[in-house]
């Protein structure tokens, strides 16, 4: 149900829960915004989206007041201007005296200092201060930070969930640092940028300047099987300048890891092909890019995969086993990282090396290398023994339960304990979380951790049995999800692309 206000007396209609800012920025109004990322929630630390309510005292920060119906907002009146020019001169005096608006480009304030004729502050600046340059791809300068703590949100709850930089002191001694003030490298940054992407003044920048962008191409990252959403932006020689996130792209939802980021120097390296190759009798003759591409239309299939990464989000308990996601699936491990910080999901790793899920795991299961069959079939038998079986799901989904049934009887806690050298106790634990959760589904996530070695097939087969059994399939928040490793692998399984399979993974 809509909510219809009117801004600078024009009629608008918002959907109900928007703020007034949200309202502004719908109507096509300018209003300067510093703190505020389109695509996060308001922080409400710059007070440059000040605004004027009829019927309401002082001017409050738009973003922080929930739209009403009937309201009337003025954006242009001249009190209210007045109070945004002068927030915006006690902001640009937070820089140094000799780094007025008008000599170096800070971005989002230079706009907004523009908008509001300002070209200097009226106040003195505060002293230079030293650039954290410890990162190889990208500089701090404290001296360019109004401390927006837009950085702050994307590493911590925001997006990336990693919490490598926070707001330090207060009042005049407030500054953006690290754990202990130690350089950004001594951090446990991992450098995916998402602090650059969103940093207004240009505090946060590149240590290689930019070059000038002639267009932008909205792509997937090649990397990993994550299957990222990247905006790259290209120079009038199509050499690629910068990557961007693209938040429209609903597996990264606007993240990307070090490498989608700020690893592309490849693409333009002097070692890659620049032709393509078909294989003809056996040896790779080059082709024009109209056969190449007719060749890939007529020869490849799509890929798929088994659940989506929002299932990651919605589900109640996450098992994540023989994968380290942080390594291998940045964006995927921090989309498991907000299911256990903002929705309260169990998350349960096996791995016998620990890995960084594991400082937000209820359960780390240490299984010695080679046992996890012994383990999967051992949470599996506790769900049977206690009942936890979704019975609906075995009896119409799945075949040859008793003759699996007789097998996993074999595979008492004590047993697996023996075996694994998991207490039984955890793994009985573990087997109740996953097949009971807090709330809605939970779903398996593996890695090549558990399946590239002689017991590959067999641990994917007990995998598979485990969901089966619990009836972790087929609804929100659950589902069973390898993780893999290239970004096409799927489907060139699909095409027999690996030497042991047929065509359609078979």
């Amino acid at each position: 149900m809509g909510i219809t206000l009117s801004i600078n007396g024009h009629p608008l209609e918002v959907s109900e829960g928007a703020t007034v800012l949200d309202a502004i920025n719908q109507s096509g109004t300018y209003i300067s915004q510093l703190c505020k990322d389109p695509d996060m929630k308001p922080i409400g630390a710059c007070r440059t989206c000040l605004v004027q309510i009829e019927g309401t005292r002082g001017y409050p920060a738009s973003c922080a007041v929930p739209v009403t119906e009937g309201m009337s907002v003025w954006t242009d009146t001249p009190e209210v201007q007045a109070m945004r020019k002068g927030v915006l001169e006690l902001t640009l005096a937070m820089f140094p005296s000799n780094g007025a608006a008008g000599s170096k480009d800070y971005k989002e304030l230079s706009i907004a200092a523009d908008r509001h004729g300002i070209t200097d502050s009226r106040w003195q600046g505060r002293e230079r201060e030293a650039v954290d340059s410890s990162n190889p791809v990208f500089n701090i300068a404290m001296e360019s930070c109004i401390l927006c703590q837009r950085c702050v949100q994307a590493c911590q709850d925001g997006h990336q969930f990693i919490g490598a930089i926070d707001l330090l002191g207060t009042s005049t001694q407030g500054r953006i640092g690290t754990f202990a003030e130690r350089p950004l490298l001594e951090s446990v940054c991992t450098t995916c940028g998402q602090c650059l992407s969103v940093c207004p003044t240009g505090a946060i920048e590149v240590k290689t300047p930019p070059l000038k962008v002639a267009k932008e191409v909205t792509t997937t990252c090649p990397y990993c099987g994550v299957g990222c959403g990247i905006k790259a932006q290209v120079d009038d020689t199509d050499r690629i300048v910068a990557m961007l996130d693209d938040p429209d792209n609903q597996s990264s939802i606007g993240m990307l890891c070090v490498k989608g980021r700020f690893g592309y120097s490849f693409v333009n390296h002097e070692d890659r092909l620049t032709t393509p190759l078909i294989r003809k009798d056996g040896i790779l003759t080059e082709a024009s890019w109209d056969e190449a591409l007719e060749y890939a239309a007529v020869n490849l299939a799509s890929g798929a995969t088994s659940n989506s990464y929002q299932d990651y989000e919605e589900a109640g308990c996450l098992v994540i086993i023989g994968s380290d996601a942080n390594s291998n699936h940045p964006v995927a491990a921090s989309r498991m990282r907000r299911a256990v910080i903002e929705r309260g999901a169990k998350l349960i790793v096996i791995n016998p090396r620990r890995i960084e899920m594991c400082d937000f795991a209820e359960l780390w299961l240490r299984p010695r290398p080679g046992t996890d069959v012994a383990l999967l079939n051992a949470m599996a038998k506790v769900i049977l023994d206690e009942d936890l079986v979704d019975w609906d799901f075995v009896s119409g989904r799945t075949e040859d339960f008793e003759e699996w049934r007789e097998l996993i009887d074999n595979y008492t806690l004590d047993y697996a304990e023996s075996i694994t050298g998991v207490a039984a106790e955890d793994i009985a634990q573990a087997a109740r979380i996953y097949a009971k959760p807090p709330f809605s589904g939970s779903c398996l996530i593996w890695g090549m951790g558990i399946t590239q070695h002689m017991m590959g097939t067999a641990n994917a087969h007990s995998l598979l049995n485990l969901s089966f059994v619990a009836g972790q399939l087929g609804k929100p928040g659950s589902g069973i999800s390898p993780l893999r490793g290239q970004n096409n692998v799927q489907a060139a399984e699909t095409r027999a692309a690996c030497p042991m399979l047929f065509p359609a993974t078979r």
